[in-house]
């Protein structure tokens, strides 16, 4: 199972084809290999679903969802024989720390990695700059005129009588993937947070209380889409093709795709922009920034019941043995689905919109150089991206370091945790996780829709979140960061997670729209 892929296409038993036989031809398995997607706002709990009751062979899902499923007695098995066997490719690709970060105790093979190569996939604001235009201002570069212009657009109702001025593309990212980079703690609190006793960085920052008094304020000016804890994908960019939304938190690719694809095929005297570098707090330096998403962006595990692992790994294998593999798996077939063009230049021959001939569901697992290869290839004439410079920009940042504690210049601006690395494995309260989520959500939404006092409410989020278990997991915390800090002490430099002078921040922006 993966996710992200809704819709299946009907050219996917195309590549299903191509995979099985290759498996046979290459690795002497004949196999069927079926694929299970939804949607990312509903794949979690598919997943949860299927693993209940014992209904797919395997996972691959982003790393503190992998690390439970791992710390989950009799859920998932190593696959350490087949690793060697059938993973000869990942091995050489892919490195060490990789494969290291899912393993228990006894160093076996449990999951096969997939690193991560941006800075994060999601937190990246979009902004109509025709509104901008409208109401006189320029791109944002802080919160605070980001808010300026989202009441400015809501008091002209730009989008008319139902204008909404801040979407979020989906209900799960909000927490603690939306306008959230300008508030975590920097590297010096963090640490002296941890050394005293441990906590869960994440939610520290998530429930800062100046971030959740401005959700509150937008929420309750009707600066944030009112809807934002039911509406999804469909809705979100629905109502923006029909000129109803002013700004859009979403993925970075998000401009350069679903944006010129959809939205502005529908209407395309709309002009949207990527906002870059990230809004930042007015007055407080350093703080324009995105939050890292996990340096293990996702991993693939098998179930104890499944009857052939082998096949899993040889799959990931063969999809990443070669350029060609790795295309065919999320591209579909080359000369039908998509071709070189001239001068390497990448030609999708697939229908545009929501619903392409191939899903791209079956691809598997990824390494950096066929991910970064077909990321930086340059687009075919007449389907050029929006905004050009945001791929490039976005492939160098602190995950694509020679060494990850070590800074480059030109990085994407983007602040860590000082437990970035550390794979934990909450073994003593793996089985808590939906409770606690569960009381974080509802204290969020309490504050954010419900007009809760922020400071109070906050309080009583952290009383009722250390009641249901989160005392224990601080003492897991605690035990194991104690452990990773004394065997990795470069994380124990504060430029190793924020480093505003290797920071790329010259801001540039397509040509606007002639009229």
């Amino acid at each position: 199972m993966t996710g992200g892929f809704p819709d299946p296409g009907p050219d996917d038993g195309l590549i299903k084809k191509v995979q099985e036989d290759a498996l046979r031809t290459e690795y002497g398995l004949n196999v069927d290999v079926q694929f299970e997607s939804a949607s990312w706002a509903d794949i979690d709990a598919l997943m949860e679903l299927r693993l209940q009751t014992q209904a797919t062979d395997s996972v691959q899902r982003y790393d503190s969802r992998v690390l439970k499923w791992i710390a989950t007695p009799g859920l998932i098995r190593d696959i350490d024989a087949e690793v060697k066997q059938y993973g000869k490719n990942l091995l050489q690709l892919l490195p060490a720390s990789g494969w290291e970060f899912w393993m228990r105790d006894d160093h076996k093979y449990i999951g096969i990695p997939a690193l991560r190569s941006t800075p994060a996939d999601i937190e990246y604001i979009h902004i109509r700059r025709d509104w901008l235009d409208k109401v006189g201002r320029d791109v944002p570069t802080n919160v605070e005129e980001l808010e300026d212009a989202l009441r400015l657009f809501k008091d002209k109702k730009l989008g008319g009588d139902v204008t909404i001025p801040f979407a979020n593309e989906n209900p799960l990212w909000m927490l603690a993937s939306c306008l959230i980079g300008p508030w975590v703690p920097d590297p010096d609190k963090q640490l002296q947070m941890m050394q005293q006793g441990g906590t869960p960085l994440l939610m520290q920052a998530a429930f800062d209380e100046e971030r959740l008094t401005l959700l509150q304020r937008w929420y309750k000016d009707g600066l944030l889409n009112p809807e934002w804890t039911s509406w999804k994908y469909d809705q979100v960019y629905g109502a923006a093709s029909k000129g109803i939304i002013g700004c859009i938190s979403a993925g970075w690719w998000t401009l350069n795709t679903v944006i010129k694809d959809q939205v502005l095929k529908a209407d395309p005297k709309q002009d949207w922009v990527q906002i870059f570098p990230p809004v930042g707090r007015k007055g407080v330096p350093n703080t324009g920034r995105l939050l890292a998403g996990a340096p293990m962006e996702r991993g693939i595990v098998v179930a104890s019941w499944a009857q052939a692992p082998e096949a899993i790994v040889a799959l990931a294998d063969w999809d990443n043995k070669s350029f060609e593999n790795y295309m065919t798996s999320r591209s579909g077939i080359q000369g039908k689905h998509w071709k070189l063009g001239e001068g390497g230049t990448f030609v999708n021959l697939m229908t545009p919109g929501p619903k392409p001939e191939y899903s791209g569901v079956r691809g598997t697992t990824w390494t950096s150089k066929w991910q970064i290869q077909r990321a930086l290839m340059p687009a075919a004439a007449g389907q050029e991206p929006l905004d050009p410079k945001i791929t490039p920009r976005i492939y160098r940042n602190a995950h694509t370091r020679a060494d990850p504690a070590k800074p480059e210049k030109g990085e994407y601006p983007m602040i860590g945790l000082v437990d970035h690395y550390l794979p934990y494995q909450f073994n003593k309260t793996a089985t808590l996780e939906g409770d606690l989520s569960t009381i974080a959500n509802e204290q969020f939404t309490k504050i954010v829709n419900a007009g809760a006092p922020p400071a109070a409410t906050i309080k009583d989020f952290w009383s009722q979140w250390r009641a249901a278990g989160g005392d224990a997991r601080i003492q897991e915390i605690s035990d194991q960061y104690t452990k990773w800090i004394g065997q990795h002490p470069e994380w124990k430099d504060p430029k190793a997670t924020l480093a505003p002078d290797a920071w790329d921040t010259a801001a540039s922006y397509p040509e606007r729209k002639k009229a």
